[in-house]
């Protein structure tokens, strides 16, 4: 009996000392974890868990050809820097977005009618599902994917990986942000001048067919456009 006895004693002073190092072990932790990074064990393993959870996505691949393309647009372009023309192509993207959302063309940044009719038929195709949105827009990445210079007549080809919340109905909108990537084409030297015909194209401010250099429906003059300027002139999602 005495002997059973000594043993539970034994037993018992060994499972006292594990809870006792067990608890040191976590007030130390504990004390570490919001220390280092500012939240206590139970939730860092909240945060673990989550993101064991997360369904977003990693970001797009796109074609990255800037180290060959952009020395053929320094020397193209000498007084204009390379900064200068990716900016232009981010505005592009997130003016576009920001028009499809709005449903307003005026929106666009310096968009050539090309870019404006794209606009128009994007809206059209999406009457059917209402207004499509475009939240929290964060760009990853902006890359030159390809440069051509025929005659005079250039197209700087950028390509963008962004995330944002993409739905139409807020029903559709996902816990984690979409990751999607456009294409983006600026042009510079295709322009139009004043009274030439423009066959297929609709009117930067009403949207009505033009067939001259002013609109019928509300009088907007297509107005003469530098051929010395870059023009956004195409977003497409790849």
């Amino acid at each position: 009996m005495g002997a059973i006895l000594t043993t539970l004693i034994v037993i018992g002073i060994i499972v006292l000392a594990i809870v006792i190092g067990v608890a040191v072990i976590r007030y130390k932790l504990n004390n570490l974890s919001n220390k280092y990074l500012g939240r206590n064990l139970e939730q860092v393993g909240e945060a673990i868990k989550e993101g064991l959870n997360d369904d977003s996505q990693p970001p797009r691949t796109i074609s990255v050809m800037t180290s060959i393309h952009k020395p053929k647009f320094e020397r193209d372009f000498p007084d204009m820097s390379y900064a200068q023309i990716e900016a232009m192509a981010r505005n592009a993207l997130t003016s576009y977005l920001t028009a499809v959302e709005e449903q307003d063309a005026g929106k666009l940044y310096e968009p050539s009618l090309n870019l404006t009719q794209q606009l128009y038929d994007r809206l059209t195709d999406n009457a059917s599902r209402g207004v499509e949105h475009f939240d929290n827009v964060k760009i990853h990445r902006v890359a030159l994917a390809n440069y051509i210079n025929s005659g005079g007549i250039v197209d700087a080809v950028f390509e963008i990986s962004f995330e944002c919340y993409h739905f139409f109905q807020e029903k559709e909108k996902l816990n984690a942000p979409n990751q999607l990537a456009c294409s983006i084409v600026l042009n510079h030297g295709r322009a139009l001048a004043d009274g030439a015909v423009i066959e297929g194209h609709n009117c930067p401010n009403c949207g009505a067919a033009i067939t001259t250099s002013v609109c019928e429906y509300c009088g907007t003059g297509i107005s003469k456009i530098d051929i010395k300027k870059w023009l956004a002139d195409s977003v497409k999602f790849i």
